[in-house]
């Protein structure tokens, strides 16, 4: 993209705002950096400057420059770091690792082909060689020399893609690479040496081909017909032997299957995916082995399933707002009948001996407020857009801040101003009132804004809802010959699965329970327990599923305790 000279038609100066909405779309591409990550690449103080510029391709593209050396760029809405970026945060993308041979063929505009691609894992080709992307994930390209970022792209297959293709195809759509017109824009240093990115004498076999595909020559090109060696699959699919089990993707990847074929073998699906996780897959980790999601390259659970669903193994829907469940498995999947378990004793790894289960851990909730139309006006002001999710606390210092920088309070009266009149008063209020207290002037604030919450499950990325969050609804009705029963409502929207539920009340009251779909055509499952059990329920809810009681409706219907 960058390998002609582009026409400039903007240069600014980045002000505060518009550096806050650059670390919010960072942070949105990339969640895995740090508040001092994002200082270092977009500081508070510091010259920042944002341009605008027209590709010969005719790309119109927005760059982000820090002391004159191009930082960012932003093309078609998604945000890429320029060499300059990556030689200061080396792990801020996944790269893919090359011959310094095939480095030319990069800079006259070639795209990476999957032939040149040094598997990090040595002469083994296995479902992790290429690591963990999606199809149009932002990837660099290093070679074997020097983890140095030379060239920045986007992925042209997914990771699983990329392995079931045979190691043939394009790998990475080159748009940015060392010595392009982009980069003379900077300083034009030289690529530091940051070391290699792996053993190069175990990675780099003897006999790598090293072909790039150029789109404007012929010269190096890999040819999509050339015959490529057979890859056996014996010794790198199969997970028959322990050694396998050092990488701790491939760890989740075997206690994943394991539970599929073992302890999950005969579940009822659908069943939640925090079902499965802490009562199938951690129990099947293997003695002496720990498993730790943050030190696998998914760093979520959700993102290890959406790999494994792109490879045909299960189904994943949300059958319940907010929350997924598996609905399905494939278990006519080569992967399954291929797979043997390889030790007898199991556990989780670093778990206290002595449970077969992962005990329950209830979501982390946060209530949040969404910039309304109303009050979008204001909080562009600081870099949210309208839909931004804002803690209370992040609200108030928003308000805080502007107040303090328009001098407008005096002790613990705040002056209205047109802006705070026009986003705390209604059209009647706007000519009678024009001071108010910090509480109240808070309160307003809260209350123009869009009600929201962020649920967090154990493993799993933070989800982001409009709206409040549904309760779990606990209800009593009369059935035939006048029997009382209890109902439930809502229990997966905190991952509790509706059937452990059930069981556990079927055994504290000795009372017969039953599953079935809400009715009204309201998503999810309802547990009935014969008679008023009302009181049990909230005490297993509260005290063993740490649910937060304003979370539970219908506990005042418990029966009443009888006077001696």
């Amino acid at each position: 993209m960058f390998q002609k000279p582009f026409r400039i038609k903007s240069c600014n100066v980045m002000k505060g705002s518009e550096r806050k909405r650059w670390k919010v779309l960072l942070l949105d591409h990339f969640p895995a950096m740090s508040p001092d990550d994002l200082n270092e690449l977009l500081p508070s103080k510091g010259d920042v400057s944002a341009i605008k510029l027209h590709a010969h391709c005719g790309a119109s593209v927005t760059v982000v420059t820090l002391s004159k050396n191009p930082m960012l760029f932003e093309l078609d809405g998604a945000v890429y770091p320029t060499v300059y970026a990556l030689w200061k945060k080396p792990d801020m993308l996944q790269s893919l690792t090359t011959h310094p041979q095939v480095f030319s063929k990069l800079k006259g505009g070639a795209d990476l082909m999957l032939p040149g691609v040094v598997l990090r894992n040595g002469s083994q080709y296995g479902r992790t060689s290429f690591g963990n992307l999606a199809k149009g994930d932002p990837c660099a390209v290093d070679l074997t020399d020097n983890r140095a970022a030379v060239a920045v792209g986007k992925t042209a297959l997914s990771s699983t893609e990329m392995y079931e293709s045979g190691k043939r195809g394009k790998g990475v759509l080159v748009l940015h690479t060392y010595e392009d017109h982009l980069w003379q824009m900077g300083e034009a240093t030289p690529i530091p040496d940051l070391g290699p990115p792996f053993p190069t004498g175990d990675d780099v076999q003897e006999g790598d081909q090293v072909w790039a595909n150029d789109n404007d020559s012929n010269a190096g090109v890999a040819s999509e017909d050339r015959v490529q060696p057979e890859v056996s699959l014996q010794d790198s699919q199969t997970v028959e032997c322990k050694s396998n089990l050092e990488s701790m993707d491939e760890l989740l990847y075997y206690c994943f299957i394991k539970a599929l074929k073992t302890s999950a073998r005969n579940v009822d699906y659908p069943i939640l995916v925090s079902t499965f996780y802490g009562t199938h897959l951690l129990p099947g980790v293997p003695a002496g082995h720990v498993l730790d999601l943050k030190k696998t390259s998914y760093k979520k659970f959700g993102q290890f399933l959406k790999f494994v669903r792109e490879m045909g193994l299960i189904d994943v829907k949300q059958l319940t707002k907010g929350v997924e469940s598996i609905v399905s498995v494939c278990v006519d999947h080569p992967e399954m009948r291929r797979f043997k378990v390889v030790e007898e004793d199991v556990g989780y790894g670093g778990e206290p001996e002595g449970g077969g289960r992962r005990p329950y851990e209830p979501p982390q909730i946060e209530e949040l407020y969404l910039v309304s139309a109303h009050t979008a006006t204001f909080f562009k002001l600081f870099g949210y857009g309208k839909s931004s999710p804002l803690s209370g606390p992040q609200v108030r210092q928003c308000l805080t801040k502007y107040v303090k920088d328009n001098g407008l309070n005096r002790d613990s009266i705040v002056t209205l101003d047109p802006m705070l009149t026009d986003l705390l008063l209604s059209k009647q209020e706007a000519y009678s009132v024009s001071n108010m207290n910090w509480e109240e002037m808070t309160l307003r604030c809260l209350n123009k804004m869009n009600p929201g919450y962020r649920i967090t499950f154990a493993g799993t990325k933070p989800i982001v809802r409009r709206g409040n969050l549904e309760s779990i609804e606990l209800s009593v009705a009369r059935r035939a010959s006048n029997k009382k029963v209890t109902l439930v409502h809502n229990l997966e929207v905190f991952g509790i699965d509706p059937s452990e539920f059930a069981h556990a009340i079927q055994v504290g009251v000795a009372a017969s329970t039953s599953i079935s779909n809400t009715p009204n055509c309201k998503a999810g499952l309802q547990v009935l327990v014969q008679g008023n059990q009302v009181a049990f329920m909230s005490k297993i809810l509260l005290d063993d599923y740490r649910i937060p009681q304003k979370y539970i409706k219908g506990l005042e219907l418990a029966p009443k305790k009888k006077k001696h």
